[in-house]
């Protein structure tokens, strides 16, 4: 979740919210009925979902409590991180989440119409495959990126 820039009143309320959902009860309530995992440290712990299930007498599958367990107990061994925000994040995320996908699609648009024209799958898949297909798709990407960073796309 995050607020995104808006009117004052709209901001402030969406701050108020997070706070609410993130405090620790609250959290804990969401995590066990949606399996979702707790946001907070203190919130991400077996014993605490187990308490909050308990004392809120909230309905849990056996099989979701235990997935949420795994999943908290594998906090013990990895190290989290996230991304620093920056101005055109967003024009930047929308680059990494779509580019490749844009790409595939077009390129098997363009391999159908190049079949149903008579090309065999091999002539038309031709200009898609191999290093030169990927240096080109990937110096757009590049490009694309950096023009979305700055704002400049």
């Amino acid at each position: 979740m995050a607020v995104a820039k808006s009117d004052e009143q709209h901001e402030y309320a969406s701050c108020e919210f997070l706070k609410w959902f993130t405090e620790k009860q609250n959290n804990l309530r969401f995590a066990a009925t949606s399996s979702y995992l707790p946001v907070r440290t203190d919130a991400n712990d077996i014993d605490e979902l187990d308490s909050a299930i308990r004392d809120e007498n909230l309905s849990v599958s056996p099989k979701t409590r235990d997935c949420i367990a795994m999943a908290m107990d594998s906090f013990d061994d990895v190290e989290l991180y996230s991304l620093k925000s920056f101005d055109n994040a967003y024009a930047a995320r929308k680059v990494l989440d779509h580019s490749l996908d844009d790409k595939a699609t077009a390129d098997k648009a363009a391999v159908q119409a190049a079949i149903a024209a008579g090309q065999s799958r091999t002539e038309a898949l031709e200009p898609y495959v191999g290093d030169a297909a990927f240096e080109q798709w990937y110096a757009s990407f590049c490009q694309q990126l950096q023009a979305a960073a700055e704002g400049t796309e």
